[in-house]
C-alpha cells in the first residue's frame, strides 16, 4: 500500500489527475488492511476533487467500516449517499444491515429497514436472515418469529441460513418445542438442514438432558452426509 500510494502522489505532483478507478483501488486496498482512517480521509479528498464516487466505491468503504465496528459512520455515509443523489442498492443496506445487527444495533437495523423500504429498496432474504439472528442473539425471540414470517409475506423463500438464525435463537432460550417445529417445517418445505442446523438442535438437547433426542439426532447426520462440526464432536465427547 505504501508503494500505491507513493505512485498516487506522484500522479498528482505530475498534475495527473487520478480517476474514480485509483480512488477506488486504493480505498479497497486500505479498507482490507483495516487502514479505516485513511480509507476515509482518501474518500473525502475524492470528493472534495468533484471524482465522485461511484456505488462500488461507497460498497467497498461501508463494508470496511462495518468489519471495524464503525457503523454509525457507515450509516452516515449512506445518509449522505442519499442526500447528494447517489442511490444505494441492496447490497450496501445489507451490509450495514449485518454489522448492526453483528453489533446488537436493533433500533438501528429497524431504523435502517425503514429507510431502506422508504428509498424503494426491497428487503431480500439476506435483509430479512440479519435482523431475525440479531434479535435472536439479543434473546428477543417474538420479534424475531414476526420477521421470519414476514419473508414468505413478501414473496420470499427463507433459506436453511434464515431457519438456523431462529432455531438457534430458540435452542439457546431452550425452547426446543419451537425449534424441532421448524426443524420439521424446514424438512416439510424440501429446505434442507445442514450440520449448522444439527448442531444448534444437539446443542439445545443436551442443554436440558433431553439426551435420547440429542443422540437421534447426532446419529442422523452422517445419513445425511453431513460433516460433524467442532462443537458437535465436542458434544460427542461429552456424550462419552
Amino acid at each position: 500500500m505504501d508503494y500505491a500510494f507513493k505512485v498516487f502522489e506522484g500522479m498528482e505532483a505530475h498534475d495527473y489527475i487520478p480517476n474514480v478507478v485509483i480512488f477506488s483501488t486504493l480505498i479497497k486496498g486500505l479498507c482490507r488492511t483495516g487502514r479505516m482512517e485513511d480509507a476515509v480521509k482518501l474518500f473525502n479528498q475524492m470528493v472534495n476533487k468533484r471524482e465522485l464516487p461511484n456505488l462500488l466505491t461507497c460498497n467497498t468503504l461501508i463494508d470496511g467500516l462495518c468489519k471495524r465496528g464503525k457503523t454509525h459512520e457507515a450509516f452516515v455515509l449512506i445518509v449522505v449517499m442519499l442526500q447528494g443523489g447517489h442511490e444505494p442498492n441492496t447490497i450496501t443496506f445489507n451490509t450495514l444491515m449485518d454489522g448492526l445487527c453483528r453489533e446488537g444495533k436493533l433500533e438501528e437495523a429497524n431504523q435502517l429497514l425503514y429507510l431502506m423500504l422508504k428509498e424503494g429498496h426491497n428487503p431480500n432474504v439476506i435483509t430479512f436472515t440479519a435482523l431475525i439472528d440479531g434479535f435472536s442473539k439479543e434473546g428477543k425471540l417474538e420479534e424475531a418469529r414476526k420477521l421470519f414470517y414476514e419473508i414468505p409475506n413478501r414473496n420470499i423463500c427463507p433459506d436453511t441460513i434464515a431457519y438456523n438464525a431462529l432455531i438457534d435463537g430458540f435452542c439457546k432460550d431452550d425452547k426446543l418445542e419451537d425449534a424441532t417445529e421448524l426443524f420439521y417445517e424446514m424438512r416439510n418445505r424440501d429446505i434442507s438442514p445442514n450440520a449448522v442446523t444439527y448442531s444448534a438442535l444437539i446443542h439445545g438437547f443436551c442443554k436440558v438432558d433431553k439426551l435420547e433426542e440429542a443422540m437421534k439426532l447426532f446419529y442422523e447426520m452422517p445419513e445425511k452426509h453431513l460433516p460433524y462440526c467442532c462443537h458437535v464432536q465436542c458434544t460427542y465427547q461429552w456424550f462419552l
